[in-house]
């Protein structure tokens, strides 16, 4: 430490007024720059300090700070071997000087950190005889050095423990410094694996831009957020990854700290949900052209039920006028064998007819149902009230009485007492009636259609059996399926 006083002593002022002036501010000096100058005359055991080490340093006023072994009691007791070591080291010549790092006591009970230096300053006959240096205050380096390292190991601790993918690579050279655990779980690679490696090295980038679209956003922004790129674990499966950046200095070398979240599980959320947006609107499509379709076929089918109804009418009358005919020329064979012709093809016609009516209904029946399901996926809302399920059943049974006598099918019903429901009754009718419809249309002659509803619980069962020709086995898991 040098420190340099340039005096302009003008004519007629006081020499020693001046030198006053001048220790003022050399005190000020040494007292703005928290440093104290000492010498240690060994034969006298004085040190003489300056500035006033009371001023200087609050110290308590009862300790001689001019005897050397006064400083027993200022120094940390952990310190004072430290002390005697570096001073005795120079006194018996082991050393010119030296450089410690010890704790102050002061009076208001606190602690400081000073840098002390000594040097020999003078011997006599190959001893020394003189000691002097400087006391540096450095306990506001200390404390902020102790809060970098304490900033540092939470830093570390919070890299390690973080539940996010983290790594910190070299800028210039993409080689990786640090990894934490989350990052090595993510892909399935060990510390040793990462750490020295650059990622092209390790093979987990796919996209070979990666790094120039990284280093560029943090060239230019000194963070990158949200790049979307491809990563192959250790086993070699592909990742959807979102890598975020930013710039930091680690370990006195310029580099960058990555995030990395997994989004493979969004993306494929994402395109299952675009696959169904796809579906719905083709579904809305279809519902479209079946609505469309269906209002559009209603009228020629109801042309075509029409038409077979009045050619029906029209053979049967015909049929009677031709019987007529030969019940009135008896003995007339040429009248009898052309009635007979006549007959036939009267008879192929009304035989067309019905076969055009069943398929024309058939048809209708399809339609409709078409119209029903486009009704059902419009409808925003089912009504449910209160609903006795077994009048509702002996209702539609009721409907079927007829067709059931027509097609010689027994139809039965089983129904258990049942407490009100709560129900969209005509929903749920058209559904039992459906089912009805097509028990009726696969049992043959003979056959038995039977209904049963029991409670289970707190839930009402209603079931319909035939003894028609059954669903097979590989068509069960699509019997809910639309126009199946």
């Amino acid at each position: 430490l040098v420190v340099f006083n340039l005096i302009h002593v003008e004519e007629g002022e006081n020499p020693l007024h001046q030198l006053k002036h001048v220790q003022e501010r050399y005190d000020r000096t040494l007292n703005t720059g928290k440093v104290a100058i000492w010498e240690w005359d060994l034969r006298q055991h004085q040190l003489k300090i300056e500035p006033d080490i009371y001023t200087f340093l609050p110290l308590d006023p009862s300790i001689p700070a001019h005897n050397p072994r006064s400083w027993r009691q200022i120094y940390h007791p952990e310190d004072v071997p430290k002390v005697q070591e570096a001073v005795t080291a120079c006194i018996h010549g082991e050393r010119d000087q030296f450089e410690i790092q010890v704790r102050v006591r002061t009076s208001r009970g606190t602690v400081r950190w000073f840098l002390i230096r000594g040097s020999v300053a003078s011997r006599l006959a190959g001893r020394p005889i003189f000691i002097s240096g400087t006391a540096l205050d450095i306990t506001e380096t200390r404390n902020t050095m102790e809060a970098l390292r304490q900033s540092e190991e939470r830093f570390a601790t919070a890299f390690q423990m973080s539940p996010a993918p983290l790594v910190i690579a070299s800028l210039e050279t993409g080689i990786a410094r640090d990894v934490n655990a989350a990052f090595l779980k993510l892909l399935g690679l060990s510390r040793e694996e990462v750490i020295g490696r650059t990622a092209s090295q390790i093979g987990i980038n796919i996209d070979p831009n990666f790094r120039q679209r990284l280093m560029s956003c943090l060239e230019t922004e000194g963070y990158a957020k949200d790049i979307e790129t491809l990563s192959r674990t250790s086993s070699g499966e592909i990742r959807h990854t979102l890598v975020s950046g930013a710039l930091i200095n680690y370990g006195g070398e310029r580099c960058y700290m990555t995030l990395t979240y997994d989004i493979t599980d969004r993306k494929r959320y994402e395109e299952e949900m675009l696959k169904r947006s796809i579906e719905h609107e083709r579904v809305k499509l279809l519902e479209h052209f079946i609505a469309d379709a269906s209002h559009d076929l209603r009228t020629p089918l109801t042309v075509l039920s029409t038409s077979s109804y009045l050619v029906e009418q029209y053979a049967k009358s015909t049929l009677r006028t031709l019987g007529m005919i030969r019940a009135t020329n008896p003995s007339d064979g040429q009248v009898i064998h052309h009635t007979q012709e006549l007959n036939r093809m009267v008879s192929t016609i009304l035989e067309q007819s019905l076969t055009i009516k069943t398929h024309t209904n058939r048809l209708s029946d399809i339609v409709e149902r078409m119209l029903e399901l486009v009704r059902l996926d419009k409808q925003p809302a089912f009504h449910f009230a209160p609903v006795n399920l077994n009048n509702m059943i002996e209702d539609l049974l009721l409907l079927f009485e007829n067709r059931a006598y027509r097609s010689a099918i027994t139809l039965s019903a089983s129904l258990e007492p049942l407490p009100l429901a709560s129900v969209d009754r005509g929903e749920l009718s058209r559904a039992i009636q459906n089912i009805l419809e097509n028990a009726f249309n696969y049992t043959p002659k003979g056959g038995k259609v039977e209904v049963c509803a029991h409670r289970d619980g707190a839930f009402a069962v209603i079931s319909i059996s035939d003894t028609g020709i059954g669903i097979r086995p590989d068509d069960l898991p699509h019997i809910f399926s639309r126009f199946f």
